[in-house]
């Protein structure tokens, strides 16, 4: 296989796992006693994952075909894995940035351009990467390009430590953000943002909208931006309790995987998974972002509970091949139409990061 059609390959793969399948995912932002919160609920048809601490300083090519994205990681980060090391699903940088995404089956991408490209999970990695605001993903998002053919449509809600806060999507080809004053509410489903707002802002009635996707989607947007709103109002110094009493309410039951609350002030995560439902938490202020040391991580359903910096360990090309062949494995549509080569790629590829720091 030629190299160009391997690294296509790999692409449609990445952007094919890169969403929600069960299109129940639900996100939300409000100001707590001490700054921005982003609370988000991953729906999916398995569960596990990886926590891992992302170093700055190394130096990238994406994952993609043709006229790939370069850049040097400016902010370490954590995210949160399921298809590999570099393919977050979502994640906080130490500059605040958090960026989530949630599937939109509306979504089409742009044709083929000249832009450099990078794959629609990898396209994450270098927001936390590379941006510090909300403001400097939408300065950088008109010149960065998914490909075209994929076939994973998602949409994008990221927050700073300001708590702007931002919607991205592509709609009918053209990227469509809303921010500032076109984000009526800092919230996210799976509809398109605009149709989502318009819905709750004409006070439709949301009960018993748990049918179809479209209704379901609108009903848990319009729940999660009402919480928004009262939050914002309230300030509330019980955070994570009130983030994860909303993130309950909007749950899909045994398909919510992962909930997660950000307290982006203080650059801490607390998450919870089905299989080990204790509170855990990390810190970023108390790791090594240093690419000159081990990436490290921790299984996102290990037992235990509190703070997990202590537990985690450094993360081998070893592991980072068993969670893709895992999560691939556990993919209904993906465990029999991905060969081994192609898997070992997306495996293999963090070895050819280099530390720049």
């Amino acid at each position: 296989m030629k190299r160009n059609t391997i690294l296509f390959a790999v692409a449609a793969v990445l952007l094919l796992a890169g969403s929600c399948r069960t299109r129940a995912c639900t996100s939300f932002v409000f100001r707590g006693a001490n700054g921005p919160v982003f609370a988000r609920n991953f729906d999916y048809m398995f569960g596990g994952g990886t926590l891992l601490v992302n170093p700055r300083g190394l130096e990238k090519v994406a994952l993609t075909m043709g006229n790939r994205a370069r850049w040097t990681a400016r902010y370490g980060s954590v995210t949160f894995n399921l298809y590999g090391r570099e393919q977050p699903m979502g994640g906080m940088n130490e500059a605040g940035l958090v960026v989530e995404n949630m599937w939109l089956e509306s979504t089409i991408y742009p044709g083929p351009d000249a832009r450099p490209g990078v794959n629609n999970l990898q396209r994450i990695q270098f927001m936390l990467d590379s941006c510090a605001t909300t403001a400097e993903v939408l300065a950088a998002a008109p010149g960065l390009r998914i490909n075209p053919d994929s076939p994973a449509r998602i949409h994008y809600l990221v927050c700073d430590a300001e708590g702007e806060a931002a919607a991205i999507e592509y709609i009918d080809g053209e990227l469509v953000i809303h921010a500032g004053d076109s984000l009526a509410y800092a919230a996210m489903a799976n509809s398109v943002y605009e149709k989502s707002a318009a819905f709750l802002a004409s006070g439709a009635d949301t009960t018993g909208m748990n049918d179809a996707d479209e209704a379901n989607s609108l009903g848990r947007f319009a729940t999660a931006a009402e919480a928004a709103v009262r939050l914002d109002a309230e300030r509330p110094e019980e955070m994570f309790a009130e983030a994860f009493a909303v993130l309950d309410t909007v749950c899909a039951g045994p398909w919510t995987h992962w909930r997660i609350v950000y307290d982006i002030a203080a650059r801490r995560i607390v998450y919870r998974t089905h299989v080990n439902p204790a509170e855990r938490s990390i810190s970023l202020a108390a790791l090594d972002f240093s690419c000159a040391s081990p990436v490290s991580g921790i299984e996102l359903d290990a037992p235990g509970e509190g703070d997990v910096a202590g537990a985690l360990a450094p993360f081998t090309t070893e592991m980072n091949r068993a969670l893709v062949r895992s999560s691939f494995g556990n993919t209904d549509f993906l465990k029999e139409a991905i060969p081994l080569n192609i898997l070992e790629i997306i495996a293999v590829y963090p070895e050819r990061l280099v530390c720049r720091e």
